[in-house]
């Protein structure tokens, strides 16, 4: 959890931040607050890049910024920094950049034009909805199911790959079975940092709505 004293910690925002929003603690129990990649990157598996936040700060003497990497992306996606925790001294007044690390089976996209767009969305609606649907399990470390051709089908929910690659929050809870039998759940999306209000409307949602879904004979 934050600390309640507040320490004043000027910033610059560089000209490629335009668009984007400041770190903020996504819930009033976060340790740290959550950064925005200012540029666009895909890392192969194995390869690191410096990724650019379009922010520097003026951080007071005797103070330091530590950079660590979201456990969702690590275990997700294989996404790490290779100097967990990174340190930013606070005679330090370039650009923060993040040096990520690629650990995973497949490339991972950054992309930050995507990521204004919905903030530009957001900023007029408090959240979205959309519709989720089964597709056939896959690996933790996989960005997407096989397709029919054996290939990785990158087209099986472009609403939720696009907030894997923006970073928005977002929550699904079951709604129903469709017509053959498969689940079907509600995708609530909201803008940066509001994991709180989305876990709140789902929770909300899932009491006005409650499912009594048929038991599944064990298998073996």
């Amino acid at each position: 959890m934050h600390s309640p004293a507040e320490v004043p910690v000027p910033v610059k925002r560089l000209p490629h931040f335009e668009g984007l929003e400041l770190p903020e603690y996504a819930t009033s129990g976060a340790a740290g607050m959550d950064v925005l990649a200012a540029e666009d990157v895909t890392l192969a598996p194995g390869a690191r890049h410096a990724v650019a936040t379009g922010l520097a700060f003026a951080i007071p003497p005797g103070f330091e910024i530590q950079v660590r990497p979201r456990s969702g992306l690590a275990l997700k996606h294989g996404i790490s920094l290779p100097n967990t925790p990174g340190t930013i001294d606070s005679d330090y007044r370039g650009e923060l950049k993040v040096i990520l690390i690629n650990h995973g089976a497949d490339a991972f996209a950054i992309r930050r034009d995507m990521s204004v767009a919905w903030n530009l969305f957001f900023e007029k609606y408090d959240f979205l909805l959309t519709p989720t649907v089964a597709v056939q399990p896959f690996a933790v470390l996989r960005n997407a199911p096989d397709g029919l051709d054996g290939k990785p089908n990158m087209a099986w929910s472009p609403y939720t790959a696009t907030f894997n690659l923006t970073r928005h929050p977002a929550a699904s809870v079951p709604c129903g079975l469709s017509s053959g039998g498969l689940p079907v759940g509600l995708q609530i999306v909201a803008g940066h940092f509001k994991d709180a209000q989305v876990l709140a409307l789902a929770d909300a949602y899932a009491d006005e709505h409650p499912l009594d879904f048929p038991v599944l004979p064990e298998t073996r």
